[in-house]
């Protein structure tokens, strides 16, 4: 058996539909069929105008000298259907396939009928997702496509539909669905083996994929709009046309909850900024990178609406196996996160893709980038359902922050973290720290080949010297007194090369 996939989803593979067809092709093709898949915004179509010149002039030949031709004859297949703008033009021009004379329909002689012109695919299944979370909203589709395979004598063998399925075109939320695809592989087995799918597959089909209050859906969905129109500056008359109507649980708030004078907060709002990280290192996957050193920092902009987050700075300390939370400032971090609280809260829901908003410029990131780029990897999402993530209340979730001031040698030795290798160009230097105070010790950082290494102890050759209570060299490197001034002040010393002295504050990042 042959079966071909027709996208009619404009945004071809970024969207939903392909990343439903995908797994399902597999399972087709495992079973011992044979797939292929159109993407019908890619043939560039032209809409059919109503000449008739394919019936009349030139019998089953189009006017337009587009890719449809081949579409049309080239094919025997199992159709997979999603209506769209571009699959109602791929529709429209399928007119070709058929002779003008009328005739009764062989199946149902009270209805009028065209005769075939080419042999035509027997069997249709549909495949479509939706964008809002009831079933209902593909009711029409369904009898749309159920009437076309019925009039046009093709066997109808199902559907396969997927409310709230927009999450799904985000690459960067791949892992989230990694359960259900498994599912839409086992549903293409059955389809080819057994000719249908299932009514206990179609029941694991259609669970939730965000099994969350469906309030919460309207709330993070606005808000989502709502940060868009903010980007363009569009005013509040033509925001909100329509009045709102009804207050219950399943009517749609057109404004937001969290932008109405005196509206009640809603439980899933409430997440702290603690609870977020925590939640991100529940989600650390060792595997991705093995013997990854990184300390990811980041930043929450407190909400608009006044909501109590908790403190607005935290980091995540990754070292090969385990992820740890800190509360604070890290001196020398890997990488530098800076985002609304609401951005971040969305991002964690799956609601937003961090890649496109990412590219939006919805937030601001500093470091390697190649870290945030694997992100989605590194911080896979829990097996465990969200709703029960979304329930837990903060003081059931009592992780172990640690607060744990750091060290002199704590400092020297996370620098390298921070090192800049394009600044230091073919830079080959020693650089000694000598600490005294509440924390005496010595160490150096030896930078060469692009590289900047950490050592204990005291080098034979050095270049720069710096002489500084351990004290100073911590509340320089977080942040708490500015280095420069520091060193005019008197506060520490430093001998050698002092061109490099001059460069620190470019050699690391964070100083």
């Amino acid at each position: 058996m042959k079966v071909l996939a027709i996208n009619g989803s404009p945004r071809m593979k970024a969207s939903s539909t392909y990343h439903m067809l995908t797994p399902f092709l597999e399972g087709i093709e495992s079973a011992g069929a044979e797939t292929d898949i159109i993407h019908v915004h890619r043939l560039d179509l032209k809409p059919c105008i109503g000449c008739f010149t394919c019936w009349k002039k030139t019998p089953g030949i189009c006017i337009h000298d587009d890719a449809m031709a081949d579409a049309i004859q080239k094919y025997n297949p199992l159709y997979v259907f999603t209506m769209s703008g571009t699959m109602k033009t791929f529709i429209d021009r399928l007119v070709p396939r058929m002779e003008p004379w009328l005739i009764p329909h062989p199946d149902f002689p009270h209805l009028t009928f065209h005769p075939e012109r080419f042999d035509k695919p027997r069997k249709m299944f549909l495949v479509s997702p939706c964008g809002f979370p009831e079933l209902e909203h593909f009711d029409s589709l369904v009898y749309t496509f159920k009437h076309i395979a019925r009039i046009t004598r093709m066997e109808y063998l199902g559907e396969i539909l997927r409310p709230y399925g927009d999450p799904m075109s985000s690459r960067a939320l791949q892992n989230l669905f990694t359960d259900y695809y498994e599912l839409l592989r086992q549903a293409g087995v059955e389809l080819i083996r057994d000719g249908g799918i299932s009514d206990d597959m179609q029941e694991k089909l259609r669970k939730d994929l965000f099994p969350v209050d469906k309030k919460a859906l309207y709330q993070m969905a606005n808000e989502f709009w709502t940060r868009q129109m903010d980007k363009f500056n569009v005013p509040d008359e033509l925001r909100h046309t329509v009045p709102i109507s009804g207050e219950d649980s399943d009517s749609t708030p057109i404004v937001p909850e969290s932008s109405k004078p005196g509206a009640s907060k809603l439980a899933l709002t409430n997440i702290s900024n603690e609870f977020m990280m925590n939640a991100m290192a529940d989600m650390y996957q060792p595997n991705v990178i093995p013997n990854l050193h990184a300390v990811v920092q980041l930043h929450f902009v407190p909400p608009k609406d006044g909501l109590e987050t908790g403190s607005p700075d935290w980091y995540l300390d990754i070292n090969e196996a385990t992820c740890t939370v800190h509360q604070g400032q890290t001196p020398f971090p890997t990488l530098t996160i800076s985002t609304t609280y609401e951005l971040w809260r969305d991002i964690g829901l799956g609601k937003i893709d961090p890649v496109e908003s990412f590219t939006n410029g919805d937030y601001e990131v500093n470091g390697v980038m190649q870290l945030l780029d694997k992100f989605p990897q590194i911080f896979a999402y829990p097996k465990s359902d969200v709703k029960t993530i979304l329930n837990q209340s903060q003081s059931s979730k009592k992780s172990e922050v640690i607060m744990t001031k750091l060290s002199f040698h704590d400092i020297i030795k996370g620098m390298p973290t921070a090192f800049n290798s394009q600044v230091a160009g073919d830079m080959d230097a020693v650089i000694q720290f000598h600490g005294t105070g509440e924390e005496p010790g010595d160490y150096y950082l030896h930078i060469a080949n692009g590289k900047c290494t950490f050592y204990e102890g005291i080098s034979d050759s050095v270049n720069l010297t710096i002489h500084t209570p351990s004290e100073v060299w911590v509340a320089i490197s977080m942040g708490e007194i500015d280095g420069q001034q520091a060193f005019m002040q008197g506060k520490y010393r430093a001998e050698g090369d002092f061109s490099i002295l001059m460069k620190m504050t470019k050699l690391f990042k964070s100083l």
